[in-house]
């Protein structure tokens, strides 16, 4: 038989991994969202084709963070650049 601190862990670690994947889902939309904002701010020439760069808060605790590159093309951004 478990022991209800056995049960609690197990719980606290499946509603973290529910977590991380929520979170890891959200992160690629939101890099797709970048993209499409990039892409529309330069097409609008609001910004440089390499320069600066577009970011989000994925979550507050911890934050983490999408950021676009410097130095890539805003107008052929892709959700899955990184920069070398």
């Amino acid at each position: 038989m478990k022991s209800p601190e056995a049960g609690s862990k197990l719980s606290r670690r499946l509603g973290s991994m529910r977590s991380a994947k929520a979170e890891t889902a959200n992160f690629f939309k939101v890099a797709a969202d970048l993209v499409c904002i990039g892409k529309d701010f330069h097409a609008r020439g609001w910004v440089l084709g390499t320069s600066g760069n577009f970011s989000a808060v994925i979550s507050r605790e911890p934050l983490r963070l999408a950021i676009t590159s410097t130095g890539l093309d805003k107008g052929s951004l892709t959700p899955a650049q990184r920069s070398s």
